[in-house]
């Protein structure tokens, strides 16, 4: 995060009022404003039974393109054997603004907290702020008061942006031999130095979905503008108010290509189906290569829904046929679950950038395989349709996961009755 995010906070108090009801806080006398994002798609780390291995993830609290934290699972081929789940902050290879988690350890163990806990500067005896924080733990060393092995619960966490000091909370869990580890959801307060309390969501956010194309996927070596035409469905029974902006990062890094690029706050009203147009101009300043472009909607830096595409900036050289057509995120794309929550069925769309063997599969929250949708080759730059039907399952928390030879992802949707 970097230092945007002190004047976009007070830049949100039309849109964002609008839509929560709540009126965002520029001064500490003002009520206070939660910001809150559900993982769309939400975070599930996993590696094999302890060969050396790594899987992360990287969150962008803003979102700005740029990295705040960066959540590790990784273990050790070692004897005897040992892993852990855990973060670091800007000083601990992340790019993007300052983040301090509440530890209770000289081992910088991450505080616990459960739901109702406040969390802000007041800290109890043994809890300091560090930058790096675990989670999770298995092995010898460190005794065995590790907070979210076989827990779900909430880590605390400051950020600094422009001068002032946010609080937030992030919710998450890891398995009892540390193989296996989520990451649901997290919220901040918006006003300075203002508390949170652990669980608190604010205003939920409304259904919006956003479809659309790019008017082209590359542009040549003196720069260009991307241009995405689509429309913005509003479900629920109340109009909102929102706004399209735009985020560039290259591929597989961490590096932000682009500003972030907005557009004005406009009206959706209630059940309604509007065309949207953004755009994404390209200087010629821009490095050459593959990135990612994606838009969001929503109140921002609160997003709603989003597409993204992968976009080439040319070099002079020919660009490959996969650079052209693909839209997918990197190696792939996998689109959110629609319907989310659902009463059965739900549709997923798949994209891979290389033809190759890709296994798709549905768990429930215990992780137990309860359906497989795909198991076999699938075509490069295809959008592949993928239809799961929960109707015979409980209700609950199910996670869609994409094993891919170079890659991996999940999605996570409810099935609700």
């Amino acid at each position: 995060m970097n230092d945007a995010l002190a004047s976009t906070l007070a830049k949100r108090l039309t849109a964002y009022s609008a839509t929560a009801g709540i009126a965002l806080a520029c001064a500490p006398d003002t009520d206070a404003q939660v910001v809150y994002h559900d993982f769309d798609p939400a975070v599930f780390l996993q590696v094999d039974s302890f060969p050396d291995n790594v899987d992360e993830y990287l969150l962008d609290l803003e979102p700005d393109g740029v990295p705040d934290i960066r959540f590790t699972l990784y273990n050790y081929n070692l004897q005897p054997l040992r892993g852990e789940f855990r973060s670091f902050g800007a000083r601990g290879q992340t790019t993007g603004n300052d983040v301090s988690f509440i530890v209770s350890s000289a081992r910088a163990f991450a505080s616990r907290f459960e739901s109702g806990d406040e969390i802000g500067p007041t800290l109890t005896s043994g809890q300091r702020f560090s930058a790096g924080a675990r989670f999770a733990y298995y092995g010898p060393y460190y005794g065995s008061d590790y907070p979210f092995n076989r827990q779900i619960g909430y880590a605390g966490f400051r950020f600094e942006a422009g001068g002032d000091t946010h609080y937030g909370w992030v919710r998450l869990g890891a398995s009892a031999v540390v193989d296996r580890a989520r990451i649901f959801d997290y919220a901040y307060e918006a006003t300075p130095d203002v508390p949170i309390i652990a669980g608190d969501m604010g205003t939920p956010a409304p259904s919006l979905l956003l479809e659309g194309s790019l008017n082209q996927t590359q542009v040549p070596p003196d720069g260009g503008t991307f241009i995405f035409t689509g429309t913005v469905e509003n479900t629920t029974d109340e109009p909102q108010e929102i706004e399209v902006w735009a985020v560039a990062r290259r591929l597989n890094e961490r590096e932000r290509l682009l500003d972030v690029i907005r557009g004005d706050v406009f009206t959706v009203p209630a059940g309604a189906t509007v065309p949207v147009e953004a755009s994404a101009p390209v200087p010629p300043s821009t490095p050459a290569g593959r990135a990612e472009l994606r838009f969001n909607i929503g109140s921002y830096p609160r997003v709603f829904d989003s597409e993204a595409f992968i976009v080439t900036k040319e070099d002079g050289a020919r660009a490959s046929e996969a650079d052209v057509s693909l839209s997918a995120t990197g190696t792939h794309v996998l689109s959110a679950p629609r319907p989310n929550p659902t009463e059965g069925r739900t549709t997923f769309g798949l994209e891979v950038a290389n033809p190759q063997h890709v296994s798709v599969a549905v768990h429930d929250a215990l992780g137990r395989r309860v359906a497989t949708l795909h198991e076999g080759a699938l075509a490069e730059g295809t959008p592949h349709r993928l239809v799961f039907d929960g109707t015979d399952l409980p209700a609950g928390v199910y996670a869609v996961r994409v094993l891919g030879e170079d890659f991996t992802e999940t999605r996570v949707f409810s099935l609700s009755r």
